[in-house]
């Protein structure tokens, strides 16, 4: 700080890059912060893998993910924030040798866009770059409801499932939509919406369509994720329904390094003989 700025505080700021810039010159640096939160599997209390997260820098105006993604939008160069996204989480993971699947997350805009195969092409030649196996890889696919072309998203899908990675699509509800595109895109797995999981342990409604979500993933052998898992009470009932894998600050929190073993208190609950009573309300 100069003795103007010291005088006048406020009154002589230097310029701080815009939000714009900051995205940009984060794409081009590969400075996004990666952390990464464990999936684990309900039946044995093992690890399938970690999800990937991307954050801006500590402190940034752009810390968050939905202000980094919000920026990138507001660029027009989502497609470039996602690929860096990717590429920043496959080349921490490969430096920490994370044990298990790297899930990472695409939309389907980007992913069934225009330059959609290109895009699935760009992932899978990013992973072997740095030694990952496809087979590793799961691709998480948001905002597929929402997406007017299935076919060509289907196409990107089907192109990573051929080379041996999994693909997933996140936040499922229940919803019409969200079952046509379980339908269209034939996933390996399905990451349910937090608020489907959330006090489950206490609610009869969210029992009952867990439930038929259940046996629809065991008909079309489709993994299920329960997110937002952050009770003992939840988890519990969630094994009970028979969900394969779960993932929440209950079964651990995301952080820079990925574990090698499931949490103490997660494996206390998984590994005691499953007796369940379900208090519902309401």
């Amino acid at each position: 700080m100069n003795l103007l700025q010291k005088i006048f505080p406020g009154k002589f700021k230097q310029d701080a890059p815009d939000t714009g810039t900051l995205v940009h010159q984060f794409i081009v640096e590969k400075s996004l912060a990666v952390v990464f939160q464990p999936i684990v599997s309900v039946k044995d209390a093992t690890l399938l893998g970690h999800e990937a997260l991307v954050r801006g820098p500590k402190g940034n105006t752009l810390e968050s993910a939905s202000a980094l993604s919000a920026a990138a939008q507001r660029e027009k160069c989502q497609r470039a924030y996602e690929l860096a996204c990717a590429e920043n989480a496959m080349q921490r993971w490969a430096r920490a040798q994370g044990r298990g699947k790297l899930f990472i997350n695409v939309s389907a805009a980007c992913l069934g866009g225009v330059d959609g195969a290109n895009m699935a092409e760009a992932l899978v030649q990013t992973l072997r770059s740095y030694r990952v196996q496809p087979n590793r890889a799961v691709f998480e696919v948001s905002g597929y409801s929402r997406f007017e072309q299935p076919q060509l998203l289907a196409q990107a899908t089907q192109f990573l499932q051929a080379v041996g990675a999994l693909v997933a699509l996140d936040g499922l509800k229940g919803s019409r939509s969200n079952l046509a595109a379980w339908t269209e895109l034939q996933p390996d797995l399905i990451k349910l919406d937090a608020r489907l999981t959330q006090d489950i342990a206490l609610s009869a409604e969210k029992t009952k369509v867990l439930g038929a979500l259940v046996a629809l993933a065991a008909q079309r052998k489709t993994m299920l994720v329960a997110k937002g898992v952050e009770s003992a009470s939840d988890l519990r009932a969630l094994a009970a329904l028979g969900v394969g894998y779960a993932q929440g600050y209950f079964l651990g929190s995301p952080d820079v390094v990925p574990v090698d073993a499931v949490n103490f208190r997660a494996r206390t609950v998984l590994e005691q003989p499953l007796q369940v009573s379900l208090s519902h309300s309401g």
